[in-house]
């Protein structure tokens, strides 16, 4: 048998050092792909880290989220945050370090990954854009709860405040072409009382010519001259004209006419330092921003009923009791925020009552009597006809002042109003300021219409979403620097959004075997990680 040289055998161990080579580069390209993939996941587990540490108090009271971003310190502390983004990145980046001293021979850490720098590249707070982050955590609290299924009650009650919103800017506008018209009025009504004054003069003049009458001319006695015989009618007395006393009235104190001696409370704040009215930190993220149009804007107004009180609730708060007032008036006292708040429900009555008025056959028929017996005598229809409108219009303030006093003691009012609803008569306008008394009993009787917060409600809708914003968050500061261990917190260092970036050296773990093998060197590389969070 001839003998072969082991040609083949050389050249496959030649070979297999290249296999080797390209095997070992191969699974340190997968490792390093897998050590990208692993460092991603640890970005975002350090970013949930971070926002899990989010405000309880802020979530409890107002259903917000949003993570201190002062730490309790009240400037708005950016880097901690970062410091407790990398302490999860390093605390998760090598998961195996908690069991490898105990076991040391059953971990290995497969990526070999470190940590260089990780930094917060944007975030956004809760009050950028004008609290539009706020607004929109506000109305996605509201759409997953049991209001999503009162949407169709709440159109319904804001159609409301469309229709009062119009009745109201009928009524001002006849106000005030009513109160021009009284000024013409009166003056026409002293140029009418001196011509009949004058022709009175001249009548007498000419009667006392012709002598004194005799006899039979006397009224005295039982005589046919006497009107009170029976075929004689009794002349009505004039009324005193309603319209001059309303119009004292409405240059009085309001609040104090509507409330009576239910106690007002007198806290107050200081402007100073208010979230609206300081120059505010802010954020460079824009977040996404689903919730708009209509039915955000009414669940929102209903998150600010929800969340916060009014006159008519349980007090206890130690900011400011008249909280949904404070949204429309932006006063700085309670009593300042009531008074506003009855100033814009009385206008809202009074256009509702004037609608209701009008549609009011007798009580049209009981105005029309009362302004021919004031002005009757002029003989001028028209005249008549102006303060007959003057009269109704101060018949609806007169009505709104009794309305607004039964809502402040609790008593509900129709939106608008049946002769049988209506509580004010005509003969009271003239002492209107003590028959408000009545109002007091009125209120525990009355069963149908809408409570003083269901026309809070009204009002609110007739605001801009950004002023109420603005001063809710307001409120939200003032509420929580009155916890324990929050009186530095700060809305504008409330972060609900963040972009990070995390650089990262994969130091090598195949490298001696391909320079062994092959000779090419494979240093540690960089890889540079880019994530989010927003609540």
């Amino acid at each position: 048998m001839k003998r072969q040289r082991a040609v083949i055998t050389v050249f496959f161990s030649l070979m297999s050092v290249v296999f080797l080579g390209a095997a070992s580069a191969c699974v340190e390209a997968v490792r390093v792909s897998g050590a990208r993939a692993h460092l991603a996941n640890v970005v975002s587990l350090g970013n949930w880290t971070v926002f899990s540490e989010y405000e309880n108090e802020l979530l409890d009271k107002f259903s917000l989220f949003a993570v201190d971003g002062s730490y309790g310190g009240g400037d708005l502390a950016i880097t901690t945050l970062e410091s407790k983004l990398e302490g999860s990145i390093e605390e998760n980046i090598r998961p195996a370090d908690g069991i490898s001293a105990k076991l040391p021979s059953l971990t290995m850490d497969p990526f070999k990954s470190d940590l260089n720098t990780a930094s917060a590249v944007e975030y956004a707070l809760l009050t950028d854009r004008q609290g539009e982050y706020f607004y929109q955590q506000a109305v996605e609290y509201m759409s997953k709860t049991a209001w999503s299924n009162a949407v169709g009650k709440l159109t319904d009650m804001y159609r409301d405040a469309t229709e009062l919103e119009q009745a109201q800017k009928d009524y001002s506008e006849n106000e005030s072409s009513s109160q021009s018209a009284m000024a013409d009025l009166n003056t026409q009504v002293q140029k009418a009382a001196a011509d009949q004054a004058a022709a009175a003069k001249q009548n007498s003049g000419k009667s006392s010519g012709k002598g004194k009458s005799k006899g039979k001319g006397k009224s005295k006695g039982k005589g046919k001259g006497k009107s009170s015989g029976k075929g004689g009618s009794k002349k009505k007395k004039t009324p005193e004209n309603p319209v001059t006393r309303i119009n004292k009235l409405r240059k009085k104190d309001q609040l104090t006419l509507v409330c009576g001696k239910k106690k007002v409370s007198s806290l107050k704040i200081s402007r100073k330092g208010l979230l609206s009215k300081r120059r505010k930190n802010s954020g460079t993220l824009r977040l996404d921003t689903p919730h708009s149009g209509a039915t955000a804007d009414l669940l929102f107004r209903e998150y600010l009923v929800d969340h916060f009180p009014c006159f008519s609730d349980k007090k206890g708060s130690k900011v400011l009791e008249y909280q949904l007032e404070y949204l429309l008036g932006g006063k700085s006292s309670d009593k300042a925020n009531l008074k506003a708040a009855v100033r814009k429900l009385l206008l809202m009555r009074e256009g509702a009552n004037y609608v209701s008025l009008l549609k009011n056959t007798k009580a049209n028929l009981e105005v029309q009597e009362m302004a021919t017996l004031i002005l009757g005598w002029t003989g001028n229809a028209a005249l008549v006809q102006v303060l007959k409108h003057a009269i109704i219009l101060a018949w609806a303030y007169g009505e709104s002042l009794f309305d607004v006093r039964m809502m402040l003691k609790g008593g509900r009012v129709p939106v608008f109003k049946t002769a049988a609803q209506w509580k004010v008569p005509l003969s009271k306008l003239i002492t209107i300021d003590q028959y408000l008394s009545k109002a007091d009993k009125a209120a525990k009787k009355a069963s149908t219409g809408l409570l003083y917060k269901d026309y809070m409600r009204l009002l609110l809708a007739g605001e801009s979403s950004k002023k109420l914003r603005k001063r809710a968050l307001d409120l939200i500061e003032l509420n929580m620097r009155q916890l324990s261990g929050r009186s530095a917190f700060r809305c504008d260092c409330c972060v609900v959004g963040i972009r990070v970036r995390a650089d990262f050296t994969i130091r090598p773990a195949f490298a001696s075997a391909v320079r062994g093998l092959l000779g090419v060197g494979m240093d540690q590389m960089t890889a540079s990680v880019e994530g989010g969070f927003a609540y």
